[in-house]
């Protein structure tokens, strides 16, 4: 196996967050990022959101959480690369961590929320399995969350969890 390393001047070799790097080559062909590559990067982002972490750049994201949902759209949209549960879980966990409760006129539960209802869509489509832990991350971005309505809304999810288990049980997975 021959190793080339293509070193990457032009803009579009300038990943999102400002780093120009060299480009992996074997045998002429560029090592292209799967969902595992994204999943670690949504995943180190999600960590650093129970932090402070502001960088200081010119990218326009203030937090962790909306560098991780960059990421992740970036998977998903651009790549075309289908997000797993892990995926939904860490970009989830972003937000529900995060110190920021008003990112762009929005807060961490209702992108949490969102992002859960991509979940729920991928899943009734049978693109990825059902798992309690999206749920319970929405959970704690409510627990985070200094909403009014978050005990309503936590309530709430709870008993959605609970009625989607019983209609699981009844051989139905549609909770519309």
């Amino acid at each position: 196996l021959r190793l080339l390393l293509a070193s990457g001047n032009s803009s579009s070799d300038v990943n999102h967050d400002g780093i120009a790097g060299p480009m992996l080559v074997t045998n002429n062909e560029a090592i292209v990022p799967d969902v595992v590559s994204y999943n670690g990067v949504i995943n180190a982002y999600a960590r650093a959101a129970k932090s402070s972490f502001s960088p200081d750049d010119t990218s326009g994201m203030t937090n962790a959480a909306e560098r991780a949902n960059y990421w992740f759209q970036e998977m998903k949209y651009s790549q075309r690369i289908q997000p797993t549960s892990i995926s939904y879980g860490s970009v989830m966990k972003a937000f529900a961590n995060s110190k920021i409760t008003n990112l762009k006129k929005d807060d961490n539960v209702g992108h949490t929320e969102r992002l859960l209802q991509e979940y729920e869509m991928d899943a009734r489509q049978g693109l990825i399995e059902p798992s309690s832990v999206a749920y319970n991350t929405v959970l704690l971005a409510y627990s985070n969350s200094k909403r009014r309505d978050a005990i309503d809304g936590a309530s709430a999810l709870l008993k959605r969890m609970e009625l989607y288990q019983q209609l699981k049980s009844d051989g139905e997975t549609n909770i519309d």
